[in-house]
């Protein structure tokens, strides 16, 4: 005997039910899909948080470098003055001794000519 045909309710129901099952597959997977980019997007707003933040800080310590680079230029620059001003008296003072040692080593006429033409000078 040939297999009876199904009951048209039954048919019904149970493409009703498939209908169902899939429906409910596609809620599942819709779900699961938005719980995924939930995820994503809470993981890429901590990042972007915590950049800003590192950028935050960087930028406090690149404007506070540059402070110290004004800062060390100003004081490299009087410390060239203070070498000029020293080299300057290191020279002179090198000149009076020179002169000194002229005067001690000459004979004692010299000397005492050499001090009047000295303070004729001054």
């Amino acid at each position: 005997e040939p297999a009876e045909p199904a009951e048209p309710e039954n048919l019904l129901t149970m493409l009703a039910n498939e209908v169902k099952m899939m429906k409910k597959q596609g809620q599942d997977s819709e779900a699961k899909l938005k719980s995924l980019f939930m995820e994503d997007f809470q993981a890429g707003v901590k990042r972007h948080n915590a950049l800003l933040s590192q950028n935050k800080v960087l930028t406090e310590t690149l404007e506070k470098m540059q402070s110290y680079h004004t800062r060390l230029e100003a004081a490299d620059k009087h410390l060239q003055g203070t070498q000029s001003t020293l080299e300057t008296r290191l020279h002179d003072g090198g000149l009076f001794m020179q002169k000194l040692s002229e005067l001690t080593m000459a004979k004692p006429e010299a000397a005492v000519k050499a001090l009047e033409t000295l303070q004729k000078q001054k």
